[in-house]
């Protein structure tokens, strides 16, 4: 015995020791145990059960006790390979040699680290230490499965490791098939069939339920472990989690699948091109849009603006990418047109992009078919210039206004000239707004727009302006609240020159006015009319009753005296009759009545005297304006036959140019 501890200690440094059962729980440790069993110096050496629990794997725990007790009942020379631990739980292959009859009453061994015989303790902890980092960067664990046993032991740094240690001491297979989604187990049965029956390398990609991960994609990779006649007895594997990969692919697939029903939806079409070599790709848009055959090879880059482009518009389009090459501008955008096989012209919205990757200049872009939307530009811009033209044409003022940045107000021409200025006028519009206004007009319509902008209501109102010529007019404002290009509201409006309006108001108001009047002058010369023609009826009535009194006929001298008061009295009544025409006529009429008067011999039909017509005599008074608007009233009731003859001197010769004849004695005109 000695003899076997001395060699024993003499190799424990190569990972040997010797120990002997005594059939119970205690164990005798020789030299070597500390460094076989990775212990400190000094440490307390483990017993038979602590040992199996600690230093054996759990699969070979009962095949180790088994062979202590065979070796217990019938000492014999027997070798036991077994799989270990070392300190950090890791795997290690070790032997196990029983003497027989070596000493009687206890089981001799000898417990030989395999691992250890061949590398040294600190080169096989650096070995496995890089394998360990290897595992941990690519997040993967290998495997092996004891198909004797449906067994498998698992080590790495897989999450599946991580969330159950167990696997690495070793778990029942049907452990790890449990936690393989359902829809992926066949996967899985296929790739383990394949592996066992045909050589090589099988493997699968399957979702597994990790704890407190939840299911995670690994890709995993087989090889069958064979005898010496060929037969399965293992698999060998190795597993690697490719969820955040999977992940990864399915966002960039469905972002694929978004930006092609994008761009389905909004017709854009994508191609790329190698500028070295000319090759080009178009998709299957690409060749719609230019109505390319699909049988036919797209144009090359440096032939496609010749093969495609407008005419029209090839001249700018070359000069504009050789520009871009000689300045190195990498992105481009521009509008142009395309003359497609079958003759029709469309529009198409260019975006590109140039980059060099690899030693080689790539360009890739997509076209946009925006035919539709440039006609309807171009009607909206023909629309805005008839627009323009029309509030030029009528002096409408346009306006737009921002109570916080003054600097972004606008106004158009006709704003300038509604006020009588300049468009050239550099003064600020804050300025130009007060502009023909008193400060408290500008103060109470300043006051109004901010009140509506605060309640987002329509601004209206009227105000009048004075030109710098003096001249007062009238403006006319209404607006609205507008979103402004930073999101603030804001008034746009518009203003007109409603002067005319205003002139014509007043005017309406001075007719009114003159209307009124003239029904007052009416209802005065109703009332004047009966004051005077009642008193005048009574004295002709009471003559005539006087006259014709059977009863108390007057003498010659009352009758004269009569027919004096009754010719005065006619007289006076025609000459109120006359006076009331006259100021009953309106002065409109008066002047178109007398204006034919002074020719009225040269108008046939109506004389101022001749044989059925007496020539009418009147009494005028000299330099009285009076008299002669009753003389022009008389002559023209005489023109009408309105009144009868009346016979009396004129003395005035002014009368010769109304065409009558003068009779005074004191006048000394030749008529």
């Amino acid at each position: 015995m000695s003899n076997h501890r001395s060699t024993s200690s003499t190799i424990g440094t190569l990972g040997v020791a010797t120990l002997q059962w005594n059939g119970h729980d205690g164990l005798t440790w020789g030299a070597g145990a500390h460094g076989v069993l990775e212990l400190p110096p000094g440490a307390a050496l483990p017993g038979l059960q602590a040992w199996l629990e600690k230093h054996v794997h759990g699969l070979d725990r009962a095949a180790v006790l088994a062979a202590f007790q065979r070796q217990w009942a019938q000492p014999c020379n027997e070798v036991l390979r077994l799989r270990g631990l070392d300190a950090h739980g890791e795997l290690k292959p070790m032997r196990l040699a029983f003497e027989a009859g070596a000493h009687a009453g206890a089981v001799h061994a000898t417990l030989v680290d395999d691992g250890a015989l061949f590398l040294p303790p600190a080169d096989r902890n650096a070995e496995r230490d890089f394998l360990e980092q290897g595992l941990a960067q690519a997040a993967a664990s290998v495997w092996r499965v004891n198909l004797a046993t449906r067994s498998i032991v698992v080590s790495g740094h897989a999450n599946m490791v991580k969330a159950n240690p167990a696997l690495a001491q070793g778990v029942p297979l049907e452990w790890v098939q449990d936690a393989i989604h359902p829809d992926d187990r066949a996967l899985v049965d296929e790739a383990t069939t394949k592996a066992m029956t045909e050589p090589g390398i099988s493997e699968a990609m399957a979702r597994y339920w990790v704890r407190e991960h939840g299911w995670r994609t690994m890709l995993t990779r087989r090889v069958a472990v064979r005898d010496a006649e060929g037969r399965p007895t293992g698999l060998l594997g190795i597993t690697v989690d490719r969820t955040e990969q999977v992940q990864a692919a399915e966002a960039a697939e469905r972002l694929r699948a978004h930006v092609a029903l994008a761009a389905d939806a909004v017709g854009v079409a994508f191609w790329s091109a190698d500028l070295d070599s000319g090759a080009v790709l178009w998709d299957e848009r690409m060749r719609q849009m230019h109505g390319w055959p699909l049988g036919k090879e797209p144009p090359a880059a440096s032939q496609w603006i010749a093969a495609v482009v407008h005419p029209e518009d090839q001249a700018w389009m070359c000069s504009r990418q050789r520009e871009q090459l000689a300045h190195g501008q990498l992105n481009d955008e521009c509008r142009f047109r395309i003359l497609r096989s079958d003759g029709q012209t469309r529009w198409i919205q260019l975006w590109s992009r140039h980059l060099h990757q690899g030693g080689r200049h790539l360009a890739y872009g997509m076209h946009l078919d925006v035919t539709e939307q440039h006609l309807a530009e171009q009607a909206l811009h023909r629309e805005r210039e008839r627009v323009h033209f029309a509030l030029q044409a009528a002096q409408v003022g346009v306006w737009e206004r921002d109570l916080v940045s003054p600097e972004s107000d606008y106004w158009n021409e006709p704003m300038y000239r509604l006020r009588g200025l300049q468009p050239t006028d550099p003064r600020p519009f804050a300025q130009l707004r007060r502009s023909g206004m008193d400060e408290a007009q500008a103060a109470a319509l300043q006051t109004m727009l901010e009140e509506k902008l605060r309640l987002r209501e329509p601004f209206e109102a009227e105000y009048p302006v004075r030109w710098p010529d003096g001249s007062e007019h009238w403006l006319h404002a209404a607006a609205h609240v507008v979103p402004g290009p930073d999101g603030r509201p804001r008034m746009a409006g518009v203003n007109i020159d409603v002067t005319e309006r205003h002139l014509a108001q007043a005017l309406e108001r001075e007719k009114s006015r003159i209307e009124q009047a003239s029904q007052e002058k009416s209802a005065f010369l109703a009332r004047m009319s009966h004051e005077l023609r009642t008193p005048m009826n009574a004295i002709l009535g009471f003559v005539q009753l006087m006259a014709s009194d059977p009863a108390e006929p007057p003498s010659a001298r009352q009758a004269e005296r009569l027919g004096r008061i009754d010719a005065s009295a006619h007289h006076l009544l025609g000459f109120i009759d006359e006076l009331l025409e006259i100021v009953r006529r309106d002065p409109l009429q008066q002047t178109a009545a007398d204006g034919p008067a002074a020719e009225a011999p040269a108008t046939p039909g109506l004389p101022l005297a001749g044989p059925s017509l007496p020539a009418l005599r009147l009494l005028c008074v000299e330099d009285n304006p009076v008299n002669l608007i009753l003389v022009s009233e008389l002559v023209a009731i005489r023109r009408s036959a309105c009144i009868p003859p009346l016979t009396a001197p004129v003395p005035c010769g002014r009368l010769r140019n109304a065409g009558l004849r003068c009779c005074c004695s004191t006048c000394n005109c030749p008529t």
